[in-house]
């Protein structure tokens, strides 16, 4: 785990905050209805941590979306979500009753559109307030035991995997449904990012 100085840990929140505010414009047009998002925590933990929190969280399957991006840092990001949330999610979105045993393409493509949207505005919200460019791959659906959608998504090159597990609560008219989304990066380009936050937090004081 990477210790975070509290202010570093507050400014990180506030980041992905000002994300899922533009976030939930965009879903609100979607689904229709008033969408609340917020980020109450972030975490910085080696993979195989961030896999045992998702296990406690989230149970031993999970669905979600994952993006590949690079540019200053580079990594992929996950929005993850139990099973059956996902599921409740995609019904909320399409105001229709999909069965709980099973994710339809047509499902898939909404989950997939949802995933679209958050994490596109995360990575150019971390664009913006750093000044940095940051290319996005084209985002994948996700399915099956967190390991796999974890491992799938971290980097090929050799050394460690560090995750920034950040927890995001959704609110959906009377509805609240709880995902995640980890930020997969090497040691190196975690630390790169980091130190990008407090620089900006410095120039902010100057």
């Amino acid at each position: 785990m990477i210790e975070l100085q509290d202010y570093l840990r507050d400014a990180i929140c506030e980041v992905f905050n000002v994300a899922m505010g533009k976030a939930a414009s965009s879903l609100s047009v979607m689904m229709s209805n008033p969408v609340g998002l917020n980020v109450p925590s972030v975490d910085i933990l080696e993979l195989d941590q961030v896999g045992d929190l998702l296990d406690e969280l989230t149970g031993p399957n999970v669905c979600g979306v994952a993006q590949g991006f690079d540019g200053k840092f580079d990594g992929n990001i996950v929005l993850v979500f139990p099973e059956t949330k996902s599921l409740e999610l995609v019904r909320m979105l399409l105001a229709d009753e999909v069965p709980l045993d099973v994710l339809s393409e047509m499902e898939q493509e909404a989950l997939t559109e949802v995933g679209n949207v958050l994490l596109n505005a995360c990575l150019g919200t971390i664009a913006d307030i750093l000044g940095e460019r940051i290319k996005g791959e084209v985002p994948a659906f996700v399915q099956g035991a967190r390991n796999s959608v974890l491992l799938n998504s971290s980097s090929e090159v050799g050394g460690k995997d560090y995750g920034m597990f950040v927890r995001i609560g959704f609110s959906i008219g009377d509805e609240d449904v709880t995902g995640y989304v980890v930020l997969v990066l090497k040691l190196s380009s975690m630390r790169h990012f980091v130190s990008m936050i407090d620089k900006f937090l410095t120039r902010l004081e100057t």
